[in-house]
């Protein structure tokens, strides 16, 4: 999107959603049942529900594909994680008891085999435990006498690496969606705003009926683009694997600002059910990150009385500055 030097001529639409595909979603929808409506009864208001319908249409789909590709990325990061945290346990300790019946651990074949004992299939990267699972592959080969346990190390090796492959495929695709979304939310800021001039245009000598098209409060300050009157931040502690609960009270129109002041990512959402698993389309907050939004955006779906803060890191804690007005 191009950028300009007047005021005017900027994009505000652009400006309120640039971190927020939830918001575009909310605002356009509001927007599109308001110009429909009058659509019915106004051939030029017709005419730029026509104009608008393309652009939200695209973006709405790019919107929900996310859901699906992020659902397919989360499930097979599931079973990845399963199948090294068996890795880490079950199966290293089964080889090693499988050699060791043969081998005993203080015996020159056992050092062949597994020259670091278990260490290197339990901790490391991903990349390197499946290394740790070939070379012991590779070292087995030379064991006629192991050779159920070269098999069973085979076939794990072979799920890991298929399992590991696909899950990153699914990142790919995760984050070729989001980067679709993001340019169907350009075109369809850039569509509102004509929009908006068709509407000026419309009504300019009666400009309040305007504002009767959008739903005003995702325009104006609470974007968190104006800090002039930005709520005091109050600190809050999440713990390793859990999770801290606030507010409880909220209404839709609560504007609630979020700061991440630890060093791993917050998800943040609302919901009326303090247990409630976080939405896909939950906020999460990286290190540093800041973002002003309303109690009815972080919906779970389920209410917005409570605001959620969750840290599923398992073993780093993590912090949240955040504010109400």
């Amino acid at each position: 999107m191009s950028q300009t030097s007047w005021y005017y001529l900027r994009n505000p639409f652009d400006a309120v959603t640039k971190s927020s595909f939830k918001r575009m979603l909310i605002m356009a929808t509001d927007h599109h049942d308001k110009l429909l409506v009058e659509s019915t009864n106004d051939p030029q208001i017709a005419s730029l529900y026509q104009m608008f319908q393309p652009a939200y249409q695209a973006f709405k789909q790019a919107y929900n594909e996310t859901f699906q590709k992020d659902a397919f990325y989360q499930g097979n990061t599931q079973i990845v994680e399963s199948l090294f945290a068996e890795l880490s346990s079950t199966k290293i300790r089964q080889w090693d008891i499988w050699i060791q019946n043969v081998y005993l651990d203080n015996t020159p074949q056992y050092l062949m085999l597994l020259p670091s004992g278990r260490n290197p299939f339990q901790k490391g990267s991903y990349e390197t435990r499946i290394n740790a699972v070939l070379a012991l592959e590779t070292n087995l080969g030379s064991f006629a006498n192991l050779a159920n346990v070269l098999a069973d190390v085979k076939a794990y090796r072979l799920q890991l690496e298929q399992a590991r492959t696909t899950q990153q495929g699914m990142e790919k695709s995760s984050a070729n969606a989001v980067k679709a979304v993001e340019d169907r939310r350009l075109e369809l800021a850039q569509v509102m705003q004509g929009v908006f001039g068709g509407l000026i245009l419309h009504y300019y000598t009666n400009l309040a009926q305007v504002e009767t098209f959008y739903e005003l409060k995702y325009l104006r300050s609470s974007s968190g683009n104006d800090n002039s009157s930005a709520p005091a931040l109050q600190p809050h502690t999440i713990g390793a694997n859990s999770r801290a609960t606030l507010f409880g009270q909220l209404t839709a129109s609560d504007s609630i600002t979020l700061k991440n002041t630890g060093s791993v990512p917050i998800t943040c959402f609302t919901s009326n059910d303090v247990n409630a698993s976080a939405p896909i389309d939950a906020l999460v907050l990286q290190a540093g990150d800041e973002q002003t939004a309303f109690a009815d955006e972080l919906s779970n779906g389920n209410g917005f009385s409570w605001l959620i803060l969750m840290n599923t890191d398992a073993a780093v804690g993590g912090s949240c500055g955040v504010g109400k007005g």
